[in-house]
């Protein structure tokens, strides 16, 4: 064995003819492992042996063909091994170690419900009445006008009505009907005609509508809330009753029976008090407003007016026309004028009878000895016996100052 100094590292040479296959295995050993060490993070990949082991196996042929004696050689199969069947592994680069935020909390929102549109329901738009903030004297009229949007799905027909439900009537006797037709999602003006109670004070009257199919509805989200209506009322000068037709229904209304309402029906039979703007009298044409009474159909029947308290001056006068109305043969009553102090008895001031004979009578009474009191003017009509045809009026009854 010779020994070679080779840049100071002493390598270890066999001789020719030396057998040494133990020396080449632990060099393919030690080449390797030098090549599977490293100082850096280790990054998994696929490796290939094949070469290696091809590599060392014609090493190991080449070592072993030159320590094999000289002779003619023999041809042997090259057993070159199978690489090795690796599993598949996936490549998994460096992880970076991160602090997991806590999950995301998802609150569910509701979707908004959507309600349903109701067949009838109102929007109240505005009060377009004139007459809003001003004050009434007792039996006066007046006209309330509404502005009100069609908010559900139904048509508005003329069979469709304006009622009254809670508060004071203000005259009311029957429901008041629609004009046209009114498609949803339009809008219209619905008036009633009405009139100021009979007394002083704060009024408020609620009104709903009324399908032809006789639902009640109303205005808000609900379509159940009223369509209002507040008056103040006022007690009246004397000068007001320049003409009591005008408000004759400032006046509380009864028979034998009880109180009537104001404005009353021509077609009941217990009596009834009607105010007629032109008429045809039992003598001639009337242009002038006039109060209708009509008593019961009951025999000796009466119908009276008591009307609020005024006070009375000097030189007052209480005049008007009275007869029958045209086209009751048979009309014949008796008229009576009255007057009361509040609280007190009833007094007669004046009586007349009248019959369908084509004359009427001028009433002219000085009420000069009530000068200076209170008093509550009664106009009263009794039925002398059957009343059927008894078709009384007074025609332009009023106060005046000479």
């Amino acid at each position: 064995m010779v020994f070679r100094q080779t840049r100071k590292q002493t390598v270890v040479i066999p001789k020719p003819g030396t057998t040494r296959p133990a020396f080449w295995l632990l060099s393919l050993i030690f080449i390797l492992t030098a090549c599977t060490t490293t100082t850096e993070t280790p990054q998994p990949a696929t490796v290939d042996p094949g070469p290696f082991y091809t590599q060392a196996a014609q090493t190991m042929a080449a070592d072993l063909t030159s320590q094999a004696p000289a002779q003619t050689p023999t041809s042997l199969p090259s057993q070159t091994p199978p690489p090795p069947t690796l599993t598949p592994t996936s490549t998994v680069s460096p992880t970076t170690t991160l602090s997991a935020s806590p999950p995301a909390t998802h609150t569910s929102i509701p979707l908004p419900t959507e309600t349903p549109i109701p067949c009838n329901r109102a929007e109240f738009l505005g009060d377009l009445s004139t007459t809003i903030g001003t004050t009434f004297y007792p039996g006066q009229e007046f006209v309330r006008s509404w502005l009100v949007h069609n908010s559900g799905r139904c048509t508005w027909n003329p069979d469709y009505r304006i009622q009254f439900v809670s508060g004071d009537p203000m005259g009311y006797t029957a429901p008041f009907s629609f004009t046209n037709f009114v498609l949803p999602d339009e809008s219209t003006v619905l008036n009633v005609i009405l009139t100021a109670p009979s007394f002083s004070g704060i009024h408020r009257s609620g009104w709903l509508l009324r399908s032809d199919r006789g639902e009640l509805f109303g205005i808000g989200p609900s379509g159940e809330e009223p369509l209002w209506i507040e008056i103040q009322v006022v007690e009246p000068p004397a000068s007001y009753y320049d003409n009591f037709a005008s408000s004759y229904c400032a006046a509380s209304w009864e028979n034998e029976s009880g109180s009537l309402p104001c404005p009353g029906n021509t077609s009941s039979f217990n009596g009834f008090v009607m105010r007629l703007e032109s008429a045809d009298l039992e003598n001639r044409r009337e242009d002038e407003p006039l109060i209708w009474t009509q008593p019961s159909t009951n025999t000796n029947s009466w119908i009276r007016g008591i009307f609020p308290a005024i006070r009375i001056e000097d030189d007052d006068f209480f005049l008007a026309d009275i007869g029958c109305l045209a086209g009751y043969p048979d009309c014949d009553v008796v008229f009576q004028l009255n007057y009361r102090i509040p609280g007190g008895v009833i007094t007669n001031l004046g009586e007349w009878r009248e019959v369908s004979d084509g004359d009427i009578t001028r009433v002219n009474i000085d009420l000069s000895n009530l000068a200076g009191r209170s008093v509550e003017l009664i106009l009263t009509t009794l039925s002398n016996g059957s009343s059927t045809d008894d078709a009384a009026f007074w025609l332009m009854p009023r106060i005046e100052n000479r």
